[in-house]
Order: structure tokens, then C-alpha cells, then sequence
């Protein structure tokens, strides 16, 4: 698929320091764990919408899947660092690979190494397709990785109002983020971006299944 730009973003922002969350934090409110933020249900719904059902959520908890409700999950006492994404029973059930939804742990270097188990999930021919939440750090090599192995990026024309483990909305984010369409054993970029039409800048990537390998 050749590549169309719809429109250009300006310049992504530097990493943020410690304590501040991946998604930010305006001076003055809470410290919450900045690897433990909700996805709102109406993106989660919306996800589904384009890839059918959620079959895997690799970084998730009990009560992040209460919203998410995918068919299993990993969480960090049962990480996907460490493990195939499908079990023999799962390849049994998931003959043509797991459908995805990620949104990762965004400190450093938990990042940096969910993406590259994510990649190699992808490449091993684990995942059908996946739609993965991420910060527009743009200039990370994680980032480059990502889209490397991606057909399609919306950037949201707004800022996302994630949810914390204590059910409150967090306030303040100083981030953006951007919505990335990894295509794997199934193809459906083509839904992704009629899904995502309203959210925010489109993009088509010379991405793709197989991608950088390590």
C-alpha cells in the first residue's frame, strides 16, 4: 500500500520524567502509577468495532478488562514478555492468529520491550490483527518499530481522558497519542480507517506483517 499523508503533525515531545505518567501530568495533581491508565470504553468499543472481537489484551489487569472484556489476558504476575501469546489450546482455538488490543506499559523500558514482544508476536504469526495505543513519540525507535509493521496511524485531534485503577478520570493530560493498525494474518486497514475517519488525522503506512526483524 503506497503511502498518503492526509495531513502532517508537527514534531513530537520529549520523554517525560519520572512520576509523570505516560500520558502526563499537570503540576499539582495526583501521582498515580504511570503504567496503570484505562482506556475509556468508547474507544474500546469502537476498537471492536473494526476488528470483530478482542481476543487478546497482552497488558492488562482483572479490572482494565472489566471495560475491555477481551477472551484472555496477560498481566505482570503472567507477563507477555515472557511467554507466546497462544497457548496449544489457544493455537487450537486461534488457528489464524489472535485478534489485539494494546495499550502497554509506557514507561521506560517497559515500552521499548512490549513493542518488541508485540513485534515478535506478529512475526511469529501469533496475531491476526491488532490495534495498539500508544504516546506519538514519533522520533522513539519503539515508535519506528511499531509502524514498521503497521498499515495505517490516527493521530486523535484531541487528548484522550484515560481512566485510573481507582475508577476517576485522569485530569491533565499533556500528551497525545496515536492509534496504530497492525495488519497479521488478516488485513482490515481499510475498516480501521473508515472507524477512525472522525478521530483524527489519517495516515497509510508502508508497513506490513513481517516488518524489521530484530
Amino acid at each position: 500500500m503506497g503511502t498518503v499523508v492526509v495531513e502532517a503533525t508537527k514534531g513530537a515531545t520529549k520523554a517525560l520524567k519520572d512520576h509523570l505518567g505516560y500520558v502526563g501530568r499537570q503540576p499539582g495533581t495526583v501521582v498515580r502509577d504511570s503504567d496503570a491508565w484505562y482506556t475509556p470504553g468508547a474507544i474500546i468499543e469502537r476498537v471492536r468495532a473494526v476488528l470483530g472481537t478482542i481476543d487478546l489484551d497482552p497488558f492488562s489487569s482483572r479490572a482494565a478488562n472489566e471495560t475491555v472484556r477481551a477472551a484472555y489476558y496477560f498481566d505482570p504476575t503472567f507477563s507477555a514478555l515472557d511467554r507466546p501469546w497462544r497457548s496449544p489450546q489457544q493455537r487450537r482455538r486461534y488457528p489464524g492468529g489472535v485478534n489485539v488490543w494494546m495499550n502497554p506499559p509506557y514507561s521506560i523500558p517497559l515500552i521499548t520491550q512490549a513493542i518488541a514482544a508485540f513485534v515478535r508476536a506478529v512475526q511469529a504469526g501469533e496475531v491476526a490483527q491488532a490495534i495498539v495505543l500508544v504516546n506519538n513519540a514519533t522520533e522513539t525507535r519503539w515508535f519506528q518499530r511499531l509502524c514498521r509493521v503497521s498499515t495505517a496511524v490516527c493521530f486523535p485531534g484531541f487528548r484522550i481522558a484515560f481512566t485510573a485503577p481507582d475508577g476517576k478520570a485522569v485530569a491533565g493530560n499533556t500528551r497525545g497519542q496515536a492509534f496504530v493498525y497492525v495488519p497479521g494474518t488478516r488485513n482490515t486497514t481499510v475498516a480501521f480507517l473508515r472507524a477512525f475517519a472522525d478521530v483524527g488525522v489519517l495516515m497509510t503506512l508502508e508497513g506490513g506483517r513481517h516488518g524489521e526483524a530484530e
